[in-house]
This record gives C-alpha cells, structure tokens and sequence, in this order.
C-alpha cells in the first residue's frame, strides 16, 4: 500500500534510557508543541470511507544510488544521509559528502524532488481503518530548489506499508547490515532497484495529504 505526504531540533527520544517501550512522558518533554497544537499532523489514521476521489499526479521514481552502508539512527533504520549528495562510508565516523553528486529524484506531476533518503518504523505510524502494519518505510524527498537544502519546507515522502508474507528481496540486500545500536555499517551486496519496486505499487494507486514529518520538529510543509 502507498501513500504520498507531501511537507535543528534539540535532541528528543521516543523513550527514556533503559525503558522498554514508548513512553508519551519522555515524548512531552522532548518535543516540539506543534505535535500537540499543529493542524496538519502526522501520522494519521486513514478512514477509507472519507477520502475523496481525485485526480492524482503521475509519481515516477528515479532513484539513482547505491546502498554502500546502513545505518541505525538511534531512533530507528535508515538508507543514505538526509541530504542530496551521495557520500562516501569509511565508518561510523567517517561518512564524508561527495560534491556534485545526486541520489536521484522523483517527479510528482509536473515538479521535480531530489531523494534523500528512505528510514522504516515499526510497526507503522500510519494506519488504515484503525489498522496497523507491520513496517512502514518513508522515502523522503524535497523540492528541487537548492535554497530548501537544510530546512524542512516542501517535503515529499513517498510511504509504503507493509505486511507479513513471503521474504522480502529487496530487504534481504541489505536489512541484516543494520547495527544493533546507533551508528553505521557497510552493505557489501547493492542488487537493491527502488525504482521497480515502487513503480509497481503505484500502479495500484495512493492516498495522499498534506501533513508533516512525524517526528520534531513536525514542520507542516510536506505532503
């Protein structure tokens, strides 16, 4: 299933040091108040009996990076840096940008966002009719404009949910390279095609909102 939402924090924690579960006290104190006082929050709860059919942009990825390391941000899973550029991994330490690269893009309609980076949740943020998925991954993207590079304006995340069945392929490639812990590790096998994968599952159609990112500084610029 796919959806398109379309959009320096201090330091915020989903948990407490040594808890074993989410806990909304230690959430309270570390994050922004727009999560609480925003109007256009994510994640949301899908009511498919509301959305309202419309005509949608044609979505077209084009992707173009290698997976050479993953990473465990501390708060969750993520492919590449959060930036345009490609980089090059040594170590955990030494993640070093490379001038005048690109990781690829997507059009959305008429407009062009360059790709940055793709991070899963478990279990998912969002959720439909009340349910909720295994895993969710957000493959996050910004406005081709080099003015927006650094801030959180005019964010697109490509979603796609999850459920159980049969191994994952493109997973596989790269999901056991994850650190424990935070920091970084090499991925030796990049047979990994984003591209396929997700022009297949928006083939089926998506769900899109505007919203903002799910975590602070919860900036209501994307969609």
């Amino acid at each position: 299933m796919l959806f398109l939402q379309v959009t320096v924090a201090a330091e915020w924690v989903y948990a407490n040091p040594g808890a074993l579960e989410a806990d909304p006290i230690a959430q309270q104190n570390t994050w922004d108040g727009l999560c609480a006082t925003g109007r256009e929050q994510s994640p949301i709860n899908i009511v498919t009996s509301a959305a309202v059919p419309a005509p949608l942009p044609r979505i077209q990825t084009f992707i173009d990076a290698n997976v050479t390391f993953a990473k465990n941000t501390g708060h969750g899973f993520q492919l590449f840096e959060t930036s345009p550029l490609a980089h090059n991994f040594t170590s955990s330490d030494d993640i070093t940008p490379v001038d005048g690269t690109s990781k690829g893009y997507s059009e959305i309609g008429a407009n062009r966002f360059n790709f940055y980076q793709v991070h899963w949740h478990t279990p998912s943020e969002n959720t439909v009719d009340g349910k909720s998925f295994p895993l969710e991954a957000h493959f996050v993207h910004q406005f081709d404009d080099p003015a927006l590079v650094g801030t959180y304006h005019r964010l697109a995340v490509i979603g796609l949910l999850y459920e159980l069945g049969e191994c994952n392929p493109i997973l596989d490639n790269f999901w056991n390279s994850f650190p424990i812990t935070a920091g970084a590790s090499e991925v030796t096998q990049d047979d990994t095609d984003f591209n396929e994968k997700l022009s297949d599952e928006l083939a089926g159609g998506y769900w899109h909102w505007y919203g903002s990112p799910t975590t602070p500084p919860f900036t209501q610029t994307r969609s």
